[in-house]
């Protein structure tokens, strides 16, 4: 790994796209696998509360976040 790592960070930024292709469906394939592992563990009542509500309070309070999130980016 050290030795790939080396030969990478001589090289151009064509190597590093190539590597970063390679190693793309090895990481996404083992997270793939640890959500299929741990779906018999998973808690979906923390979920429950938003169900709750109707669409039309989740699609307002969506509209809220996203235009507070344009108004803080124009100041930083």
């Amino acid at each position: 790994m050290l030795l790939a790592t080396s030969y990478i960070a001589r090289c151009q930024i064509e190597t590093i796209a190539r590597m970063a292709v390679m190693i793309y469906p090895i990481i996404f394939g083992f997270v793939l696998f640890l959500l299929i592992i741990s779906i018999p563990n998973m808690d979906f009542t923390n979920i429950y509360p938003i169900f709750r509500l109707n669409y039309k309070t989740i699609l307002k309070g969506i509209s809220t976040a996203i235009f507070l999130i344009q108004v803080m980016s124009l100041f930083f």
